[in-house]
């Protein structure tokens, strides 16, 4: 069984090079297990890479809050684009019978207005008295300012680091913001070697500024004295301790 959201929702993004707006409208669906994905077979933007992901790192939060007996999850969601991060947060935690708190930052006004139509489009009316969503759009480079001293139980940023200008302060500033026992899931394409990097397709999006390797991380983990656990290719989750 399947569920389809019935107006197509448009992206916007920077080619290298080119630097040519590109305009596409898209029909998403949401499979029973939380996939968000774009039923067109070929193309070259998959959207179920977005969202894949997101119950992989929920399932260590999940876990670890059950045997706490906790009934209630707290997500940070940063850069969450047309909201796939958010609807398959939402609807994990959901399915395992938790109250959602979610928070969501996104420098682009357009993707919020598309991640809050999606969400209220297919998660309106079945959100619970206690569930809460807040999406905000802030100025681009101020997007951590806009965090408080609130903590969460699951940070994610999928496809943001990349764009980080000074990733040292930022990443340390999420650090701050999650709590004890808490996930911070990081998705980006990791760099290989030098010889790969030297045609790697990832480095020619003139947005991309900051790049990754498995070392990088784990020297963030050393400094952050945290578990890290590479779930997939691309995935790096942290455990604060």
């Amino acid at each position: 069984k399947e569920i389809t959201f019935d107006r197509a929702w448009q992206y916007k993004t920077i080619i290298s090079f080119m630097c040519k707006k590109l305009f596409g409208a898209y029909r998403l669906w949401l499979d029973i297990d939380g996939n968000v994905y774009d039923p067109r077979d070929g193309g070259n933007f998959s959207l179920k890479y977005f969202a894949k992901n997101i119950p992989i790192m929920l399932d260590l939060v999940i876990e670890s809050l059950k045997k706490q007996n906790k009934n209630s999850i707290s997500i940070l969601v940063i850069g969450p684009g047309a909201g796939l991060d958010i609807l398959a947060a939402f609807y994990k935690a959901k399915k395992e019978g938790f109250d959602v708190h979610i928070d969501a930052i996104e420098v682009n006004h357009f993707a919020t207005e598309n991640s809050q139509y999606n969400f209220k489009r297919h998660f309106g009316k079945k959100t619970g008295a206690n569930d809460t969503i807040n999406i905000v759009t802030v100025e681009e480079g101020k997007e951590f300012d806009k965090l408080n001293e609130k903590q969460y139980d699951f940070i994610t940023a999928t496809e943001v680091v990349e764009h980080l200008h000074d990733p040292g302060k930022e990443l340390d500033r999420l650090w701050t913001c999650l709590k004890p026992g808490g996930r911070l899931g990081i998705m980006t394409k990791l760099v290989m070697d030098k010889k790969a990097f030297a045609s790697w397709h990832y480095k020619r999006d003139l947005t991309h500024v900051c790049f990754f390797s498995k070392t990088t991380f784990k020297w963030l983990a050393e400094l952050f004295r945290a578990e890290i656990t590479f779930a997939e290719k691309d995935v790096i989750i942290f455990y604060k301790i």
